[in-house]
């Protein structure tokens, strides 16, 4: 399943350049293009976890402190 939102932005990557060189009317393919652009870098964005929480100046221990 990890392969079909690297499809989806690599396709949508490709329509919009190959409708940016080859036409001259941009309608359906770059609409097509960006929509699939857009939902594949949603889709690789969603996997992308919470920075974790990481306080260098924490005391960790009572030991630590003394």
């Amino acid at each position: 399943m990890n392969w079909i939102k690297y499809t989806f932005f690599l396709i949508g990557l490709i329509l919009l350049i190959f409708d940016e060189l080859k036409n001259e009317d941009h309608s359906f393919m770059s609409i097509a293009g960006l929509l699939l652009l857009i939902i594949g870098l949603y889709m690789i964005s969603k996997e992308i976890g919470d920075k974790p929480v990481y306080n260098p100046y924490a005391v960790k221990s009572y030991e630590e402190e003394e």
